[in-house]
């Protein structure tokens, strides 16, 4: 803890198999912002703060020396779940090294699987993830970033980085159409369906959507469409919901620049997929979104965000004028002056203001469990109302221009690089620091004079 004296402690229950990344952008920081209000109204009504005192027999917990790599070491020949909860532990930032078939790696993005197969051996390959073998089931792996002291490297596709070793494997990837609806199988879309009602669910790694993973969405949207349903729910991952396209695949790219023209041209037929339906779309923003993400939920007739996640719909931080549809989609929602205020002021959203400006429809709770079933009773509240008669017709020719005028304005930020898009993306990805804080997170009496 921080060294002083203590101002507000905050206690939760930790979920089992929870991610760091989770912990933090959720229990973590609510536990914080109560703390924050806690403070505040101590120092309003002047009380004083606690020393810390180790010699206090109350006093349970104890300040630990900073988790290390070798604190993570692992040997695959232990059970599964004992090493996906030490990837949980890292996730995110630093990820967990450890040896893969003779090269190291850090890993990210880890599922149990009830396979056995050779401890440490790469099994099966489906989607982008691998599937490698443990002293007892298995584990799929989503990401890995190639451990390397001469050169910078990147989270990446498991398949990807693995490359040749990966395309060797035995490919379990199957369609929605080939496969029952089963949580207990790795996939990054699931659909569900009961009575008039489809569900599908999508959990991409840290909400990127690459052309590939685009691609796929478009199979699952329309096997969802084909299904004799009213209702159409969409959501996406815990962590994050969408932030449009990938760009670690970008960077990665023999032609960054064409494979981002490939990847906005496939978001962009994602989107178009949502539109163009028979059925009520009802989108969940479960976790954070920014960019196309959100332009990908406003693609709904209705959408919900769960209590106390960011919103971020802007694209020109990146350099780019973005696309998605946003300019047939975000004016409906909000009017012409808050769309290009939203997009050119690039500031974040709060679901309270996202609401209040008519950028979201509703918010349901914070907790997920709560959310994931609050939104289902918003589904079958709009099956009871037949909002599907109620459904708006779709513009097809409105937004075919707004397509067209979104991709040309795009083709001078991605192919002739107008506005330093290769150069932003290259910060991103590598996590190269700032030199100072952007202008507009900086409020006039912040300034210096």
């Amino acid at each position: 803890m921080d060294a002083g004296p203590i101002w507000s402690s905050h206690e939760f229950d930790k979920p089992t198999l929870i991610r760091k990344s989770e912990l933090y952008n959720n229990f973590v920081s609510d536990a914080a912002i109560e703390c924050i209000f806690e403070v505040i109204d101590k120092f309003i009504k002047k009380v004083k703060p606690i020393p810390l005192d180790y010699n206090n027999e109350n006093i349970k917990g104890k300040l630990e020396p900073n988790m290390r790599q070798s604190d993570r070491h692992f040997e695959w020949t232990i059970p599964a779940r004992d090493i996906l909860n030490i990837v949980n532990s890292a996730e995110g930032i630093p990820g967990v090294l450890t040896e893969i078939e003779g090269e190291k790696f850090y890993i990210y993005d880890a599922y149990l699987d009830h396979r056995e197969g050779k401890s440490g051996k790469l099994l099966a390959r489906r989607e982008e993830a691998v599937l490698i073998g443990a002293g007892e089931k298995s584990l799929w792996i989503g990401s890995l970033k190639r451990a390397s002291k001469d050169q910078f490297t990147f989270k990446l596709p498991a398949v990807q980085v693995l490359k040749e070793k990966a395309n060797n494997l035995e490919d379990l990837t199957c369609s929605l159409q080939e496969s029952v609806f089963s949580k207990d199988e790795y996939s990054t879309i699931h659909y569900s369906q009961k009575g008039k009602i489809g569900e599908l669910t999508f959990n991409f790694y840290n909400g990127a959507m690459s052309t590939v993973q685009c691609k796929r969405m478009i199979e699952a949207i329309q096997f969802a469409k084909e299904q004799d349903t009213n209702i159409l729910l969409i959501k996406g991952g815990y962590n994050a919901f969408s932030n449009g396209i990938h760009l670690n695949t970008i960077e990665a790219a023999e032609d960054p620049a064409k494979e981002a023209w490939n990847n906005i041209h496939a978001i962009d037929d994602v989107c178009l997929e949502l539109l163009d339906t028979k059925q009520w779309i009802i989108a969940g923003i479960t976790g954070n979104a920014g960019a196309g993400g959100v332009m990908l939920a406003l693609t709904a007739d209705y959408v919900c965000a769960r209590d106390g996640i960011i919103l971020n719909p802007h694209y020109a931080t990146m350099g780019l004028y973005g696309s998605e549809y946003w300019t047939y989609t975000l004016p409906k929602r909000v009017g012409d002056l808050q769309a290009r205020k939203l997009t050119e002021d690039c500031l974040p959203v709060s679901v309270t203001k996202a609401l209040e400006i008519g950028l979201i429809d509703s918010v349901g709770p914070r907790e997920i469990n709560f959310f994931s079933d609050w939104l289902w009773g918003q589904a079958m509240q709009a099956e009871q109302l037949n909002k599907k008669e109620m459904k708006k017709p779709f513009d097809s020719e409105k937004a075919a221009e707004c397509r067209m005028k979104e991709l040309k304005e795009m083709k001078e930020d991605i192919l002739h690089d107008r506005n330093s898009f290769s150069t932003k993306r290259n910060c991103f990805v590598l996590k190269k620091k700032a030199c100072k804080t952007p202008d507009r997170l900086i409020e006039n009496w912040a300034r210096v004079k």
